[in-house]
């Protein structure tokens, strides 16, 4: 399978990741390797602008050797096209809110960020630890990103204004075997956008996420990032700063 980097004229996304790093923002995507013999992780940084999550895994499986064929692609059924984009147009265009965030304490802001914090929170679950995650999952009748979105929402709520509020989130999706990039590993991705509410469980975030997926939301942000692609850099700048290159 190909893993070149791609380029602005054959990839729909990469044009708006560039724009967000000339406008300050890290676009790199983490990955962390813990070693048998080690506790600290072996960090290591990819570019959202040639890769996605998926991608950028696998980009780091084969430089060690791995044998991957297929990535891995979607298997929800709604098709690519338009009119998700058309119907989800007045979302698109409909006034956003800003989620207050707790004023910072002194010490706590971030010097450059263009670049990565000097550390972040990681938490490294081990054979059994993964088995109880996975069972817990299966009993709740979710799957472990939706199980797992329910506790990432919750451990940010101390740092909100108000903790209570519905914080909205955005789930990347794979559009792989919906679209077709010139290389396996560059961005296939996608999103859905939901609002969590404190008081609800991983299965009704999981009903959040499946409604956006059937309302073809996924699709909807890829057609929209098609379609504005060849907009002028300075036009990308502003969408940015008026908070209108994503749906919340």
């Amino acid at each position: 399978m190909s893993d070149l980097k791609t380029n602005s004229s054959t990839d729909p996304i990469r044009p708006w990741f560039e724009t967000l790093e000339s406008v300050g923002e890290f676009v790199g995507i983490r990955f962390g390797r813990v070693s048998p013999s080690s506790d600290e992780p072996e960090w290591m940084y990819l570019s959202h602008m040639d890769y996605d999550g998926i991608g950028g895994f696998a980009h780091l499986l084969r430089e060690r050797g791995a044998t991957l064929e297929d990535l891995p692609k979607i298997t929800h059924p709604a098709k690519l096209s338009w009119w998700p984009f058309i119907c989800f147009l007045p979302t698109m265009l409909a006034p956003r809110r800003y989620l207050k965030w707790r004023k910072l304490k002194q010490g706590d802001k971030h010097e450059d960020p263009s670049l990565p914090p000097p550390a972040v929170a990681f938490q490294v679950f081990d054979e059994a630890k993964t088995a109880m995650i996975r069972r817990a999952s299966r009993v709740a009748g979710v799957t472990v990103n939706s199980f797992l979105m329910k506790y990432l929402d919750r451990a940010i709520r101390p740092s909100l204004s108000d903790p209570a509020c519905a914080t909205p989130w955005m789930v990347p999706v794979n559009l792989r075997g919906k679209v077709t990039q010139p290389c396996d590993t560059g961005n296939h991705s996608s999103y859905v956008g939901i609002q969590i509410y404190a008081s609800e469980g991983a299965k009704e975030i999981q009903n959040r996420i499946y409604t956006a997926l059937r309302k073809g939301q996924h699709l909807a942000a890829w057609k929209g990032f098609a379609a504005t692609q060849n907009t002028s850099t300075e036009t990308k700048k502003r969408l940015i700063k008026a908070a209108r290159a994503t749906s919340q």
